[in-house]
């Protein structure tokens, strides 16, 4: 099968994929799944990215093998980040590599190596029963409840007003004498 070329597009955009790329394109995922990245992989076969994604986005079961390549080769990523740290001399560079290996493994598979948690829940709760046993409960009528009180009103007494409590303060007289030489600034 040709690859099909329309006049209103240029000649370099391809609509579609042979079965030639499609053969590639399988081979080139294989070659992910075992580790190699897909540049290289491309390189190898001699397939450009244009024909790599026409080929994915015109077969979906050979997509689906891609993202499935993709999350088994952020194993082989983590793998080689441990390999990394264990045997690089320089301390700097090792940390480096491995965060470069550790952020790519979290893109390419999120469910195992992402940094978001995951919170949905997906178990089914059946609460017919609840609702059965809640329905065939006897419900007490209102007037056998116990009765409330009345609401109460209570007089307040007249507070008297706040007096010294100690002798001391009883005899101590807050008026100056009128004999007083200070003179008063605040009248």
């Amino acid at each position: 099968m040709e690859i099909q070329r329309s006049p209103f597009v240029p000649t370099d955009r391809l609509i579609g994929s042979d079965e030639r790329a499609v053969e590639l394109a399988r081979k080139a995922i294989a070659m992910v799944c075992e580790g190699t990245t897909l540049k290289v992989a491309l390189e190898q076969l001699g397939l450009t990215r244009k024909l790599f994604a026409a080929s994915l986005s015109s077969v979906r079961e050979l997509a689906l093998e891609y993202a499935r390549a993709r999350e088994i080769s952020a194993d082989f990523l983590v793998d080689e980040a441990l390999d990394v740290v264990k045997n690089e001399p320089d301390v700097q560079r090792a940390r480096e590599i491995a965060n470069m290996h550790r952020w790519a493994a979290g893109k390419f598979n999120q469910k195992r190596y992402g940094e978001r948690i995951d919170l949905n829940v997906s178990q089914t709760i059946d609460v017919s029963e609840a609702l059965k046993e809640a329905r065939a409960r006897v419900v007490r009528p209102v007037i056998d409840q116990l009765p409330t009180p009345q609401p109460q009103a209570i007089d307040l007494q007249d507070v008297s007003p706040i007096e010294p409590r100690d002798e001391e303060s009883r005899t101590v007289d807050a008026t100056p004498p009128a004999d007083d030489p200070t003179p008063d600034i605040f009248s």
